[in-house]
């Protein structure tokens, strides 16, 4: 593996000559996360996931409860090829009204102190 650092002049384009992608086609649905994901969490994160009826709900919640608790842990680091690296994850939910997103929202009082 190379270490050396690149050094790329400033003003260059990389994408010089290269004809831009087509975009992916839209995707129109996504697959729900496996029930397994729920049934191996931690306890804590099990219960507050379980407060929620609809699938989807859920699936929101955990991954805006991941982005929170990324946020918790601002002395977790670790080493990735060589570099020092935290658990830095952040999250931007979007979709259309009423798919749940208050899910992420309404019930962020579990991550107070």
């Amino acid at each position: 593996m190379n270490t050396e650092p690149l050094h790329i002049p400033d003003g260059y384009d990389m994408n010089d000559g290269v004809p831009p992608a087509a975009p992916p086609p839209p995707v129109s649905e996504f697959a729900p996360f496996p029930d397994d994901i729920f049934e191996n969490l931690p306890p804590h994160l099990a219960l507050a996931c379980r407060q929620f009826a609809r699938q989807e709900e859920k699936e929101l919640f955990l991954v805006g409860a991941l982005g929170v608790i990324s946020g918790m842990l601002p002395h977790v680091q670790g080493m990735y090829f060589g570099r020092m690296v935290g658990a830095n994850l952040y999250c931007f939910i979007m979709g259309r009204y009423g798919t749940g997103k208050g899910a992420c929202y309404g019930r962020a009082t579990w991550a107070r102190p």
